[in-house]
Protein backbone atom coordinates (compact mmCIF):
# COMPACT_ATOMS: atom_id res chain seq x y z
CA UNK A 1 0.00 0.00 0.00
CA UNK A 2 2.64 2.34 0.59
CA UNK A 3 4.33 1.81 -2.83
CA UNK A 4 0.90 2.47 -4.14
CA UNK A 5 0.29 5.74 -2.20
CA UNK A 6 3.73 6.84 -3.45
CA UNK A 7 3.16 5.98 -7.15
CA UNK A 8 -0.11 7.65 -7.38
CA UNK A 9 0.41 10.60 -4.59
CA UNK A 10 4.24 12.04 -4.54
CA UNK A 11 5.40 14.65 -6.47
CA UNK A 12 6.33 13.93 -10.02
CA UNK A 13 9.73 15.31 -9.90
CA UNK A 14 11.06 13.31 -7.01
CA UNK A 15 9.62 10.15 -7.78
CA UNK A 16 10.86 9.76 -11.39
CA UNK A 17 14.45 10.98 -10.22
CA UNK A 18 14.08 7.76 -6.99
CA UNK A 19 12.91 5.39 -10.17
CA UNK A 20 15.23 6.71 -12.74
CA UNK A 21 18.38 6.29 -10.64
CA UNK A 22 18.76 2.58 -10.23
CA UNK A 23 18.22 1.65 -14.26
CA UNK A 24 19.96 4.77 -15.35
CA UNK A 25 23.30 3.40 -13.27
CA UNK A 26 23.09 0.41 -14.16
CA UNK A 27 23.06 1.44 -17.73
CA UNK A 28 25.61 3.84 -17.76
CA UNK A 29 27.91 1.10 -15.70
CA UNK A 30 26.97 -1.58 -18.31
CA UNK A 31 27.71 0.59 -21.42
CA UNK A 32 30.85 2.01 -19.61
CA UNK A 33 32.36 -1.40 -19.35
CA UNK A 34 31.70 -2.15 -23.03
CA UNK A 35 33.40 1.15 -23.85
CA UNK A 36 36.67 0.51 -21.21
CA UNK A 37 37.18 -2.50 -22.97
CA UNK A 38 37.49 -1.03 -26.52
CA UNK A 39 39.70 1.58 -25.65
CA UNK A 40 41.60 -1.23 -24.16
CA UNK A 41 41.50 -3.57 -27.23
CA UNK A 42 42.27 -1.10 -29.26
CA UNK A 43 45.63 -0.20 -27.99
CA UNK A 44 46.44 -3.97 -28.96
CA UNK A 45 45.88 -3.50 -32.93
CA UNK A 46 43.25 -1.90 -34.96
CA UNK A 47 42.82 -5.73 -35.90
CA UNK A 48 41.42 -6.66 -32.48
CA UNK A 49 38.97 -3.03 -32.31
CA UNK A 50 37.60 -5.04 -35.51
CA UNK A 51 36.73 -8.02 -34.05
CA UNK A 52 35.54 -6.36 -30.73
CA UNK A 53 33.02 -4.17 -33.14
CA UNK A 54 32.12 -7.19 -35.39
CA UNK A 55 30.85 -9.20 -31.94
CA UNK A 56 29.42 -6.28 -30.29
CA UNK A 57 25.73 -6.76 -32.10
CA UNK A 58 26.23 -10.42 -30.74
CA UNK A 59 26.48 -9.10 -27.23
CA UNK A 60 23.94 -6.19 -27.76
CA UNK A 61 21.34 -8.14 -29.22
CA UNK A 62 21.38 -10.30 -25.95
CA UNK A 63 21.57 -6.91 -23.95
CA UNK A 64 18.30 -5.84 -25.79
CA UNK A 65 16.45 -9.71 -25.38
CA UNK A 66 17.39 -9.11 -21.22
CA UNK A 67 15.87 -5.63 -21.17
CA UNK A 68 13.08 -6.18 -23.61
CA UNK A 69 12.00 -9.09 -21.14
CA UNK A 70 12.85 -6.61 -17.92
CA UNK A 71 11.25 -3.74 -19.07
CA UNK A 72 7.66 -6.16 -20.19
CA UNK A 73 7.36 -6.81 -16.76
CA UNK A 74 8.11 -3.85 -15.54
CA UNK A 75 5.00 -2.36 -17.27
CA UNK A 76 2.93 -5.78 -16.50
CA UNK A 77 3.73 -5.22 -12.82
CA UNK A 78 3.12 -1.41 -12.44
CA UNK A 79 -0.71 -2.03 -14.44
CA UNK A 80 -1.61 -4.98 -12.18
CA UNK A 81 -0.15 -2.84 -9.25
CA UNK A 82 -2.55 0.72 -10.19
CA UNK A 83 -5.75 -1.94 -10.56
CA UNK A 84 -4.72 -3.43 -6.92
CA UNK A 85 -4.40 -6.75 -8.40
CA UNK A 86 -1.16 -8.50 -6.32
CA UNK A 87 -1.67 -11.95 -6.74
CA UNK A 88 -1.50 -11.10 -10.71
CA UNK A 89 1.74 -8.99 -10.35
CA UNK A 90 3.26 -11.91 -7.95
CA UNK A 91 3.05 -14.51 -10.60
CA UNK A 92 4.40 -11.89 -13.17
CA UNK A 93 7.42 -11.78 -11.41
CA UNK A 94 7.89 -15.30 -11.05
CA UNK A 95 7.48 -16.32 -14.91
CA UNK A 96 9.64 -12.83 -15.54
CA UNK A 97 12.66 -15.02 -13.93
CA UNK A 98 11.66 -18.30 -15.42
CA UNK A 99 11.03 -16.52 -19.19
CA UNK A 100 14.63 -14.86 -18.61
CA UNK A 101 16.81 -17.72 -17.54
CA UNK A 102 15.14 -20.12 -20.39
CA UNK A 103 15.76 -17.28 -22.92
CA UNK A 104 19.01 -16.42 -21.73
CA UNK A 105 20.21 -20.31 -22.22
CA UNK A 106 19.10 -20.45 -25.34
CA UNK A 107 20.67 -17.89 -26.67
CA UNK A 108 23.88 -18.53 -25.41
CA UNK A 109 24.23 -22.02 -26.69
CA UNK A 110 22.93 -19.98 -30.03
CA UNK A 111 26.11 -18.01 -30.31
CA UNK A 112 28.10 -20.78 -29.75
CA UNK A 113 27.07 -22.61 -32.64
CA UNK A 114 26.42 -19.73 -34.82
CA UNK A 115 29.01 -17.20 -34.49
CA UNK A 116 31.82 -18.91 -36.47
CA UNK A 117 29.70 -18.78 -39.63
CA UNK A 118 28.35 -15.29 -38.65
CA UNK A 119 32.04 -13.54 -38.44
CA UNK A 120 32.97 -15.29 -41.59
CA UNK A 121 30.35 -13.39 -43.37
CA UNK A 122 32.03 -10.12 -42.79
CA UNK A 123 36.22 -11.10 -42.76
CA UNK A 124 38.66 -13.23 -44.95
CA UNK A 125 40.92 -11.77 -42.35
CA UNK A 126 42.34 -14.98 -40.64
CA UNK A 127 43.41 -12.79 -37.95
CA UNK A 128 40.79 -10.84 -37.27
CA UNK A 129 38.51 -14.22 -37.30
CA UNK A 130 40.44 -15.98 -34.50
CA UNK A 131 40.32 -12.48 -32.39
CA UNK A 132 36.41 -12.61 -32.90
CA UNK A 133 36.19 -16.13 -31.81
CA UNK A 134 38.44 -15.54 -28.85
CA UNK A 135 36.74 -12.13 -27.85
CA UNK A 136 33.28 -13.97 -28.07
CA UNK A 137 34.49 -16.84 -26.21
CA UNK A 138 35.07 -14.24 -23.47
CA UNK A 139 32.40 -12.35 -23.05
CA UNK A 140 21.47 -6.19 -32.54
CA UNK A 141 20.57 -6.29 -35.67
CA UNK A 142 21.56 -2.67 -37.00
CA UNK A 143 24.64 -2.96 -35.80
CA UNK A 144 25.15 -5.81 -38.33
CA UNK A 145 23.26 -4.07 -40.80
CA UNK A 146 25.57 -1.15 -40.78
CA UNK A 147 28.75 -3.53 -40.57
CA UNK A 148 27.13 -4.93 -43.62
CA UNK A 149 27.49 -1.86 -45.56
CA UNK A 150 30.69 -0.68 -44.46
CA UNK A 151 32.43 -3.97 -45.48
CA UNK A 152 32.64 -2.45 -49.16
CA UNK A 153 34.64 0.14 -48.19
CA UNK A 154 37.53 -1.17 -45.38
CA UNK A 155 37.78 -2.65 -41.82
CA UNK A 156 39.11 0.25 -40.79
CA UNK A 157 35.50 1.60 -41.43
CA UNK A 158 33.68 -1.05 -39.23
CA UNK A 159 36.66 -0.73 -37.02
CA UNK A 160 35.74 3.15 -36.50
CA UNK A 161 32.21 2.04 -36.52
CA UNK A 162 32.21 -0.32 -33.55
CA UNK A 163 34.16 2.63 -31.57
CA UNK A 164 32.20 5.26 -32.27
CA UNK A 165 28.86 2.92 -31.51
CA UNK A 166 29.84 2.08 -27.79
CA UNK A 167 30.27 5.69 -27.47
CA UNK A 168 26.93 6.20 -28.85
CA UNK A 169 25.13 3.56 -26.83
CA UNK A 170 26.99 4.85 -23.32
CA UNK A 171 24.73 8.20 -24.35
CA UNK A 172 21.62 6.60 -25.76
CA UNK A 173 21.48 3.58 -23.33
CA UNK A 174 22.28 5.95 -20.04
CA UNK A 175 19.06 7.96 -21.12
CA UNK A 176 16.88 4.84 -21.79
CA UNK A 177 17.80 3.76 -18.22
CA UNK A 178 16.34 6.93 -17.09
CA UNK A 179 12.77 6.63 -19.18
CA UNK A 180 12.59 2.81 -17.76
CA UNK A 181 12.50 4.94 -14.73
CA UNK A 182 9.37 6.73 -16.15
CA UNK A 183 7.45 3.97 -17.45
CA UNK A 184 6.08 2.54 -14.27
CA UNK A 185 5.07 6.38 -12.90
CA UNK A 186 3.16 6.38 -16.59
CA UNK A 187 1.77 2.94 -16.24
CA UNK A 188 0.67 2.67 -12.72
CA UNK A 189 -1.07 6.04 -13.55
CA UNK A 190 -2.62 5.24 -16.40
CA UNK A 191 -4.21 1.92 -14.42
CA UNK A 192 -5.62 4.03 -11.84
CA UNK A 193 -6.87 6.24 -14.11
CA UNK A 194 -5.16 9.44 -13.19
CA UNK A 195 -4.59 10.80 -16.29
CA UNK A 196 -3.16 14.13 -15.14
CA UNK A 197 -0.34 12.49 -13.32
CA UNK A 198 0.67 10.26 -16.81
CA UNK A 199 0.84 13.08 -18.97
CA UNK A 200 3.06 15.16 -15.73
CA UNK A 201 5.41 12.28 -15.62
CA UNK A 202 5.41 11.99 -19.54
CA UNK A 203 5.98 15.70 -19.69
CA UNK A 204 8.54 15.76 -16.61
CA UNK A 205 10.65 12.81 -17.96
CA UNK A 206 10.67 14.35 -21.54
CA UNK A 207 12.13 17.79 -20.54
CA UNK A 208 15.15 15.24 -18.46
CA UNK A 209 15.62 12.88 -21.96
CA UNK A 210 15.72 16.27 -23.64
CA UNK A 211 18.68 17.75 -21.54
CA UNK A 212 20.41 14.62 -21.21
CA UNK A 213 20.05 13.94 -24.73
CA UNK A 214 21.72 17.35 -25.01
CA UNK A 215 24.62 17.12 -23.34
CA UNK A 216 25.45 13.89 -25.00
CA UNK A 217 25.83 15.43 -28.24
CA UNK A 218 27.02 18.24 -27.42
CA UNK A 219 30.29 15.75 -25.52
CA UNK A 220 30.37 13.97 -29.03
CA UNK A 221 30.10 17.23 -31.67
CA UNK A 222 32.73 19.44 -29.37
CA UNK A 223 35.58 16.26 -28.51
CA UNK A 224 35.33 13.45 -31.24
CA UNK A 225 39.20 13.93 -31.74
CA UNK A 226 39.59 13.17 -28.14
CA UNK A 227 37.33 10.42 -27.75
CA UNK A 228 38.88 8.55 -31.08
CA UNK A 229 41.67 8.96 -29.14
CA UNK A 230 40.48 6.72 -26.34
CA UNK A 231 40.45 4.42 -28.98
CA UNK A 232 44.04 4.92 -30.34
CA UNK A 233 42.72 6.16 -33.62
CA UNK A 234 44.88 5.73 -36.57
CA UNK A 235 45.04 8.85 -38.75
CA UNK A 236 43.00 7.01 -41.56
CA UNK A 237 40.01 6.57 -38.81
CA UNK A 238 40.11 9.85 -38.16
CA UNK A 239 39.95 11.54 -41.53
CA UNK A 240 35.93 10.48 -41.64
CA UNK A 241 35.72 9.69 -38.24
CA UNK A 242 35.69 13.24 -36.83
CA UNK A 243 33.04 14.36 -39.37
CA UNK A 244 31.10 10.85 -39.26
CA UNK A 245 30.80 11.21 -35.42
CA UNK A 246 29.47 14.91 -35.68
CA UNK A 247 27.09 13.69 -38.55
CA UNK A 248 25.54 11.16 -36.37
CA UNK A 249 25.22 12.82 -33.13
CA UNK A 250 22.74 15.64 -34.23
CA UNK A 251 20.03 12.32 -34.43
CA UNK A 252 20.33 11.95 -30.30
CA UNK A 253 17.72 14.55 -29.60
CA UNK A 254 15.26 13.54 -32.01
CA UNK A 255 16.05 9.77 -30.81
CA UNK A 256 15.28 10.61 -26.96
CA UNK A 257 12.04 12.12 -28.03
CA UNK A 258 10.88 9.37 -30.61
CA UNK A 259 11.80 6.41 -27.51
CA UNK A 260 10.08 8.54 -24.57
CA UNK A 261 7.13 8.45 -26.94
CA UNK A 262 7.35 5.08 -27.29
CA UNK A 263 7.54 4.52 -23.92
CA UNK A 264 4.01 6.79 -23.37
CA UNK A 265 2.16 4.54 -26.22
CA UNK A 266 3.17 1.36 -24.18
CA UNK A 267 2.11 2.45 -20.69
CA UNK A 268 -1.35 3.51 -21.79
CA UNK A 269 -1.59 0.09 -23.96
CA UNK A 270 -0.65 1.57 -27.03
CA UNK A 271 1.39 -1.71 -27.89
CA UNK A 272 1.34 -1.83 -31.77
CA UNK A 273 2.27 1.93 -32.40
CA UNK A 274 5.15 1.54 -30.18
CA UNK A 275 6.93 -1.40 -31.55
CA UNK A 276 6.30 0.15 -34.54
CA UNK A 277 8.44 3.17 -34.01
CA UNK A 278 11.61 0.94 -32.56
CA UNK A 279 10.92 -0.45 -36.02
CA UNK A 280 11.27 2.61 -37.90
CA UNK A 281 14.30 3.67 -35.99
CA UNK A 282 16.31 -0.11 -36.49
CA UNK A 283 15.13 -1.32 -39.54
CA UNK A 284 11.98 -0.19 -41.74
CA UNK A 285 13.07 3.35 -42.20
CA UNK A 286 16.94 3.16 -41.63
CA UNK A 287 17.69 0.36 -44.34
CA UNK A 288 15.90 1.96 -47.34
CA UNK A 289 17.84 5.62 -46.29
CA UNK A 290 21.35 3.74 -45.83
CA UNK A 291 20.93 1.89 -49.21
CA UNK A 292 19.74 5.65 -51.16
CA UNK A 293 22.07 7.84 -49.56
CA UNK A 294 25.29 5.27 -49.54
CA UNK A 295 24.64 5.16 -53.52
CA UNK A 296 24.27 9.05 -53.75
CA UNK A 297 27.32 9.91 -51.17
CA UNK A 298 29.39 6.91 -50.48
CA UNK A 299 30.22 6.21 -47.31
CA UNK A 300 29.05 10.10 -45.63
CA UNK A 301 25.57 8.81 -46.80
CA UNK A 302 25.79 5.82 -44.25
CA UNK A 303 27.08 8.07 -41.82
CA UNK A 304 24.18 10.58 -42.73
CA UNK A 305 21.50 7.71 -42.82
CA UNK A 306 21.29 8.28 -39.53
CA UNK A 307 19.99 11.66 -38.60
CA UNK A 308 17.88 11.32 -41.46
CA UNK A 309 16.07 8.41 -40.15
CA UNK A 310 15.99 10.07 -36.38
CA UNK A 311 14.28 12.99 -37.79
CA UNK A 312 11.99 11.12 -39.63
CA UNK A 313 10.73 8.90 -36.97
CA UNK A 314 10.52 11.43 -35.04
CA UNK A 315 7.63 13.15 -37.22
CA UNK A 316 6.09 9.87 -37.20
CA UNK A 317 5.85 9.41 -33.54
CA UNK A 318 4.68 12.57 -33.46
CA UNK A 319 1.77 11.36 -35.50
CA UNK A 320 1.20 8.79 -33.70
CA UNK A 321 1.00 10.24 -30.32
CA UNK A 322 -0.89 12.27 -31.69
CA UNK A 323 -3.52 10.11 -32.77
CA UNK A 324 -3.51 7.93 -29.66
CA UNK A 325 -4.07 11.36 -27.49
CA UNK A 326 -7.09 11.49 -29.52
CA UNK A 327 -8.25 7.63 -28.74
CA UNK A 328 -8.11 8.35 -25.18
CA UNK A 329 -10.15 11.62 -25.42
CA UNK A 330 -12.75 9.96 -27.13
CA UNK A 331 -12.15 6.78 -24.93
CA UNK A 332 -12.27 8.91 -21.84
CA UNK A 333 -15.41 10.60 -23.29
CA UNK A 334 -17.19 7.37 -23.55
CA UNK A 335 -16.61 6.05 -20.38
CA UNK A 336 -18.12 9.29 -19.10
CA UNK A 337 -21.53 9.36 -20.45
Amino acid sequence: MKAERKMGEAPIGKLLVQMSLPPLFSMFFQYSYNLVDSTFVARLSENALTAVSLSFPITTLMNAISIWIGVGINVLIAGYLGRKEQDEANDTVTTGLILSFGIGLILNLLALLLMKSYFGVFTQNPEVDALCLKYMGVCAFMVTIVNLFLTAYSETAIAFFGAYFKVQQLIVMTVNGMIQGCLPIMRFNHGVGNRSRLRLAFRDGTVLVTGMMLAGSMIVLLFPEQILGLFTASENMRVYGVSAMRLMAVSYLFCGWSTMISTYLQATEQVIPSMLIQLLRQFLLLIPFMWGLEKLLKITGIWLSFPVTETATFVLALLLFRAGRKKETLCSGTKTQ
